[in-house]
Order: structure tokens, then sequence, then C-alpha cells
């Protein structure tokens, strides 16, 4: 769910910025940016501060929850996609579209038939990624948890901590397992080739 909802902060935000020619590109960029930079425990404690102060203000409480879970990881993992799909977009042949507008086609079916699927390997390295670093997130996850409401890196961390037990090696051999599950369903799909390419090679 995390890395779905960057995909869709990351691809307009993307089009918008490497297409515009505001002043202020170079700021925005970095507002995007910023989560990199930003140490994770550093944005952990920040984000369960801002809940107890929405908590203070409103009464509603998003720590310990899924949604307050969600806005963390979101947080954290459209960086990934925004620098991958800007990427791509800087080396976009707009000959592309434009050949697309001379036959008939407007706005959104060019974005939708020709610009989508031209910056399709962009999206899909930044959403694996986005992937891997929210489903082994730790940091973030460790302050917006709550009893009964953990995260398996989290459980996985606290069980190492405390008292190790073989069931840890056993769990582990199954992330293996699905993480290379992962890898040829995406060979499958899509074709690991495909997130190679830069965006040059996928607009020739």
């Amino acid at each position: 769910m995390a890395t779905f909802i960057a995909a869709l902060i990351a691809i307009p935000a993307a089009l918008g910025l490497v297409r515009s020619n505001f002043k202020l590109k170079f700021a925005v960029s970095s507002v995007f940016r910023a989560p990199l930079q930003i140490p994770a425990i550093v944005s952990g404690i920040a984000f369960l501060q801002l809940y107890y102060l929405i908590f203070d203000t409103s009464g509603l409480m998003l720590a310990g929850t899924i949604p307050g879970m969600l806005l963390g990881h979101v947080f954290i993992a459209t960086p990934f996609l925004f620098g991958t799909i800007v990427a791509v977009l800087q080396r976009f042949d707009h000959r592309l579209e434009e050949a697309s507008y001379s036959l008939g086609a407007g706005r959104w079916r060019t974005l939708y038939r020709v610009t989508l699927p031209t910056i399709m390997p962009g999206i899909y390295s930044g959403g694996l990624y986005a992937f891997m670093v929210s489903f082994a997130d730790v940091p973030m996850s460790i302050f917006l948890t709550a009893p009964g409401f953990e995260t398996y890196p989290v459980e996985l961390f606290y069980a190492m901590e405390n008292d190790f037990d073989p069931s840890i090696l056993a769990s582990s051999s199954l992330v293996i397992v699905f993480c290379l599950a992962m890898l040829l369903i995406v060979q499958k799909v899509v074709g690991l080739e495909t997130l190679l390419r830069s965006g040059g090679g996928s607009a020739r």
C-alpha cells in the first residue's frame, strides 16, 4: 500500500518538476528528496510527536494504527520512486509524444499510451526498491507500532534482542523464499532487463 500511494504521488510530481520552468524547481526537488537525508530514527520520532500533537488538538490518535504506519512508510518510500522517475524523464525523447499528438491523440491518451509505458522501467525499479525499504524498515516502524500491532522487522528485532529463538531462522528462510518468488514473478511479468534499461534506451 505504501509503495502504491508513493507511486501516485511521485509520478505526477516528477512529471511536473521535470517539465516545468518555475524558479523553485530545485527547492521542490529537495523537499521530495529530504527523507533520504533525514536519519530514519529522527523521522520516526518526528512522526510520533506529530501524531500526539494531532491527538491533543483533534482527539484522533494515529500512533499504533495502520493509517499512521502507512503515512510513515509513504514518507520514506516516495523519494525512491521520485528519484528514479525523474532520472528516466530527464532522458525522455519528446519526439515520441510529438508523434502521438500529430497522429491525433490527446494529452491524456498520449500520457497513458506513450509517456507512462516509456517511463515504466523507472516506476518498476523505484517501486521495487521502495517496497524493499518499507518491508525491512525498523527505525520508523518501531516508533509507530503498538502492543499487538507490530511489523515483521520490529517483531524480529525484539526477538533477537530479548530471546533468540530458532523460529527466527525459519522465518528468515521464508523471507528469502518470498524474495526469490517476487523476483521470479517480476521476471515473468516484466522482465528484469526492463528494470535495468535506462530511459534513453526505453525511448529508442
